[in-house]
């Protein structure tokens, strides 16, 4: 037995490097060090940050239906420590997957003997790190699904029998902290409460008035301004082949067919692993524990249903997702392992007719979860590696359109978020201050050696106005502005064009506009290509008054030249 298990264990450890190994040449590989979808709304904090408007309550604020409070403080202090650099993030999200792993491992430890816990390692290894999860290890924005995890297996480990009142106090404090660290994480996360609430009962009216106590005082600010969902429209068939799907995810990824066949079984075997222990009697304290995961993963289920199934069964498959539909595999995979381990109680071992039946439900249970795991887990690493390389390729393949986000098109911004205005103003912002793609060396103007006189240039529009002197705009909205600069000196085109705010923020503006107008005019030598068009973000300019210049880099790219205030303009808050 113990040459076996030391077999398990060796196992067990090739198998977690394989798979940190791999996970660890896509992240430094494969991934650009470009924001993706809601990466760029992070930028919100530093630009308010910037501004001095950064408050404890823009981490709390809602993101959709989650409050991600925490992982939005680790994304700030891990973008602030490194300049946005987007695979150390990722790896800190591996290193938390990794203590998930490992309190997961731990609470086996604390439910089966060693030599079954050593095998059971080797599936939770492959849910835990699954492939099919790409969009979590690929993406950085993920902190908020991985730490939920974490906090998660925190409860679970807590909440497991121990042997002396000091320690079950001790480990039922990590409990109630790591219910709080999910809370606060994401929506799925607050589920933890109700979900360990059976394993809580049993652990005497103290502990269960205290976890009652913090579940309120979490709960009840929480969803206070809470956004909700419309009602989604989907029918009835529709709704349940959505719960299925999401719940067979981690096993059939990418088929929808497969994932729903795998959803059905897992809610099979789910039913069958309760009924069979509470007829012997062996919903003990530590299967109540993993009971309460197997609840958390059907409640994830029921709130991802009924915000997302109107966006059709294929949405259930989405990577990220199966955070929380692997805890229904993961509790299935310990209940089964403890049920077959248990003696039959005495009460049937006494009467054959009782014996038969009992052995021959467990051993069917142990036949079908092999099966489902073995063939499920190779599918949906196999098919979930292919697909995680196909989801890399599209971004590597537009990484330069982020680089010149001004004079870039639409429909490449949108291939890293859905809206390419928001694009353009936040890789503004990250070029200012050398975040992220630009945080390698010096942008243009700073390459560039100031040169005396001043810039050609002219504003048509500000505001979709003409500019006039203490003109008033509204706050809070974005601010568009028009015009053309050039090379004076030269007569020629600029290399860039820079906006001045305030004659302290600069935000590059796309530029190349034909405008035949301005060549004739000024007696352009160089092309009429001197049009260019900027939008300043919202919120950068505070109600107060304000000016407006233009910084452009000479046509040789060897200097750069400030205009004449070009607009003075008022910001104030316009009742509706």
């Amino acid at each position: 037995m113990e040459r076996r298990t030391r077999i398990a264990h060796g196992a067990l450890v090739l198998l977690l490097v394989a798979q940190l190994a791999a996970l660890l040449w896509l992240i430094w590989r494969r991934t650009l060090n470009v924001p993706q979808w809601d990466e760029w709304e992070l930028a919100n904090l530093f630009e308010l940050a910037d501004l001095g408007r950064l408050r404890l309550g823009v981490f709390w604020a809602f993101q959709n239906e989650h409050r991600i409070f925490l992982p939005h403080l680790i994304l700030y202090g891990l973008i602030a420590a490194t300049g946005w650099q987007r695979q150390i993030i990722m790896v800190v999200n591996l290193g938390i997957a990794l203590g998930t792993f490992a309190l997961t491992f731990a609470a086996i430890r604390r439910t089966v003997a060693v030599h079954t816990a050593a095998l059971l390692g080797l599936p939770l290894a492959l849910l835990l790190f699954s492939f099919a999860q790409f969009e979590n290890w690929l993406f950085a924005f993920q902190t908020n699904f991985i730490l939920a995890g974490c906090g998660i297996g925190m409860a679970l480990w807590g909440l497991l029998p121990r042997q002396t009142r000091g320690a079950a106090d001790r480990a039922f404090a990590v409990a109630v902290a790591g219910a709080t660290i999910a809370s606060l994480s994401t929506l799925d996360g607050l589920l933890t409460w109700a979900a360990f609430l059976p394993a809580v009962w049993y652990r005497g009216p103290r502990r269960l008035a205290l976890w009652c106590v913090v579940a309120l005082a979490i709960g009840i600010p929480y969803f206070n301004g809470f956004p909700g969902q419309a009602g989604d429209g989907a029918g009835f068939g529709d709704i349940v082949g959505y719960a299925l799907a999401y719940l067979g995810a981690p096993l059939g990824y990418p088929s929808v067919p497969l994932a729903t066949a795998y959803g059905l079984l897992g809610l099979v075997l789910l039913a069958l692993v309760v009924m069979l222990a509470w007829r012997c009697g062996w919903l003990d304290a530590r299967a109540r524990a993993w009971l309460g995961l197997a609840l958390l993963g059907l409640g994830s289920m029921a709130l991802t249903t009924a915000g997302r199934s109107a966006l059709g069964v294929e949405q259930a498959l989405t990577s990220r997702y199966q955070s929380f539909s692997t805890l229904l595999w993961v509790a299935l995979l310990v209940l089964v392992a403890l049920i077959l381990s248990r003696s039959l109680p005495q009460r049937a071992s006494r009467r054959r007719t009782d014996v038969a039946p009992s052995l021959r439900a467990r051993g069917l249970i142990g036949l079908l979860l092999v099966v489902v795991l073995g063939g499920g887990l190779l599918h949906a690493n196999v098919y979930g590696l292919r697909a995680g390389n196909v989801w890399l390729a599209y971004p590597q393949r537009n990484e330069g359109c982020i680089r010149d986000y001004a004079s870039a098109s639409d429909a490449c911004l949108a291939l890293f978020y859905i809206d390419p205005a928001i694009v353009r103003i936040h890789a503004a912002f990250l070029e200012q201050h050398r975040l992220g793609p630009f945080r390698e060396g010096p942008t243009i103007p700073d390459r560039a050696a100031p040169r005396d006189g001043t810039a050609l240039a002219t504003l048509d529009q500000l505001d979709g106005r003409a500019p006039s002197p203490g003109m008033t705009i509204a706050a809070n909205r974005p601010l568009a502005v028009t015009g053309w600069a050039l090379d004076s000196p030269a007569r020629r085109p600029a290399t860039a064009v820079y906006l001045l705010l305030d004659g302290r923020y600069t935000y590059r503006a796309a530029y190349g506009a034909a405008r035949p107008d301005v060549a004739m005019a000024v007696g352009s030598v160089g092309g009429d290509r001197v049009g260019f068009t900027a939008t300043l973000p919202s919120g950068l300019a505070a109600p107060g008054a304000h000016t407006l210049a233009v910084r452009i880099v000479t046509a040789d790219g060897s200097a750069y030249a400030d205009s004449t205030l070009l607009a003075t303009f008022t910001v104030a808050t316009i009742a509706p």
